[in-house]
């Protein structure tokens, strides 16, 4: 009898010592109304797909520490706060506090030049500074391979010297992973130590950031994130491609080091000048140098500064290999920093920022419409409905996200249904849309003034089309410009108080997209371009063959989809798959 009761309260001690741990990875500061906010556009934008985890601090203290949707999709495991997966280019902050770090000790110079460091450096890589490379000014190229290449330091450096430099060291900027890479080796040259064993003895100890590095992430796969491509399971960041030691060179130093957001808050307390980093440190870590393409941003070092009409200062850097997503977030006007990370493609974790920045100050701020999903609906049945369906004039198509179905929407014809247009808008958008091809035209060839006939009377096209030629010019190989379609911008949506209307181009290179947004006025005027999402929904299961597609964008616009055989039904209108 008496081991039985030892059993027995044995048993409600663990379970309870379970709950416990379960229960402390999620933290909501009673008292926070931001929190709060943020915390309820999370939980809204999950039914919509979002899997991850935040963490959301005012100054020292934790007001939000939260996981959502699944790690584990297979073994349906919740996502925790504290959830390993890769950060993705936040790496890079971590590089370059190494690199100040041992600039403090006198072991190098951000005025170094790779002369010094690498013999065998073509002539017009010798004069290159380690500046440069910390602020992408160095005009090395993005990258010479994929992550999942194991490729070792010898055969990067051999690869990398046949490639020309874009540009004049110090004369532009161009976003290079490939130098970031060049730092790692500095820094393991003048330490003489592994580039994750000095960071970990020299910042993440310190900052007791226990669950975060590259091996580090191996101490307990149970806690690894599983990453998923467009729906699809894609795996791991960790041991994919690495060498005996860590990450291949493609990786190391640039990316893919990995991290919780509970040590995720340590580290943004050393931001705040509460850890291993002296307060000259920091300020020369976050001062913006060189602009970056938009020129409304700086790149500092490993980080971008720029100043924001409703939040003042920002610092920030986001993180992605296109499946893993992770962004982090400092307003030192507002005493709040933050950092989210997420597993699937479908949902980056950079794309909700302006949201949640929406979420935590305007209190007018609408989240998405929670839907509950049918709970007899199984991923297998919506694989089934996966495909392109087609009218004239458009398409979507339809990825299964576990229980969900994501809609990506192509041409104006499309658009219109699931947007419910009228008559009047779709005639205006249909000679908006020709309008903005015409220039699209123009733009691929080059011209300067391809913008011309999209521009107020009397307004001059250069400086908005020699911006698009730039970015053109920067990321190279151009493969099309092509028009998705036009929406209007409505009350409080993302562009809503800069015009009226949105036309949506897809901008395609070789391993890269842009995502333009052409804003309009009431008239049809040209405005501005900004980056922003392909326009998406998210279609939730309420029955088996019955939908609530639900627009990603606010103000999360819905309509009923219904499907009868290979087809579905939209506001009468049937769309269907093609052999």
């Amino acid at each position: 009898m008496k081991k039985t009761l030892l059993i027995i309260l044995y048993l409600i001690t663990f379970n309870s010592c379970v709950q416990s741990k379960k229960e402390s990875n999620n933290l909501t500061h009673e008292n926070s109304k931001l929190a709060a906010r943020v915390d309820n556009y999370l939980k809204s934008v999950t039914s919509l797909g979002f899997s991850g985890s935040i963490i959301v601090s005012e100054g020292s203290e934790i007001i939000l520490q939260k996981g959502y949707g699944l790690a584990n999709r297979e073994n349906r495991t919740e996502y925790l706060s504290n959830t390993i997966q890769s950060c993705g280019s936040i790496t890079k902050q971590f590089t370059a506090s190494a690199i100040l770090l041992l600039e403090s000790k006198n072991r190098l110079s951000v005025n170094d030049k790779l002369s010094e460091y690498f013999s065998n450096a073509p002539k017009e890589y010798q004069n290159i500074t380690i500046h440069q490379l910390l602020t992408h000014s160095s005009g090395i190229i993005s990258g010479i391979g994929p992550d999942e290449e194991p490729i070792s330091k010898e055969a990067f450096l051999k690869k990398l010297w046949l490639e020309a430099l874009e540009f004049e060291p110090g004369s532009g900027y161009r976003y290079s992973n490939a130098g970031y890479s060049l730092l790692g080796m500095i820094i393991e040259q003048v330490s003489k130590m592994n580039y994750e064993d000095f960071l970990r003895e020299n910042l993440f100890d310190p900052s007791k950031m226990e669950s975060t590095g590259y091996m580090v992430a191996g101490k307990d796969t149970t806690q690894l994130a599983i990453g998923y491509n467009k729906g699809k399971y894609w795996g791991k960041v960790y041991k994919n491609g690495w060498l005996e030691d860590g990450p291949n060179w493609h990786l190391r130093a640039n990316g893919g080091i990995h991290t919780t957001v509970e040590d995720m808050h340590k580290w943004l307390q050393v931001m705040l000048g509460n850890g291993v980093l002296e307060d000259d440190i920091i300020e020369k870590w976050t001062t913006g140098y060189v602009n970056e393409n938009n020129d409304d941003s700086k790149y500092a070092y490993g980080l971008v500064v720029y100043n924001d009409q409703k939040y003042g200062k920002i610092i920030t850097h986001a993180g992605s290999n296109r499946i893993f997503s992770a962004d982090l977030v400092w307003l030192p006007e507002k005493n709040i920093l933050y950092y989210i990370q997420s597993n699937t493609s479908l949902f980056p974790a950079y794309e909700i920022s302006n949201n949640i920045l929406s979420a935590a100050f305007d209190s007018t701020f609408r989240s998405s419409p929670f839907i509950k999903i049918d709970d007899n609906i199984k991923p297998e049945s919506i694989l089934q409905l996966e495909g392109k369906y087609e009218i004239d004039g458009g398409s979507v198509e339809l990825k299964s996200d576990d229980v969900r179905l994501m809609a990506k929407i192509n041409g104006q014809s499309m658009l219109n249904l699931f947007l419910n247009h009228s008559t009047k808008q779709q005639d205006f958008f249909s000679n908006l849309n020709q309008r903005t091809n015409e220039a699209l035209i123009l733009l691929k060839e080059g011209r300067a003034d391809a913008l011309k006939d999209l521009m107020p009377a009397g307004q001059d096209p250069l400086p908005a089309t020699e911006n698009l030629l730039r970015q053109i010019d920067q990321i190279g190989n151009l493969e099309y410009l092509n028009l998705i379609g036009t929406f209007e911008n409505s009350e409080n949506s993302r562009f809503s108080k800069i015009g009226a209307y949105t036309t949506f181009v897809h901008a395609r290179f070789p391993n890269w997209n842009r995502y333009w947004n052409f804003v309009f006025d009431k008239d049809g005027k040209y405005v501005g371009t900004y980056s922003g999402p392909w326009p998406t929904f998210t279609m939730i299961p309420v029955e088996l063959d019955k939908f609530i597609a639900v627009r990603q964008e606010f103000p999360y616009e819905t309509t009923d989809v219904v499907f009868k055989e290979d087809c579905l039904i939209l506001n009468g209108i049937k769309a269907c798959i093609k052999e």
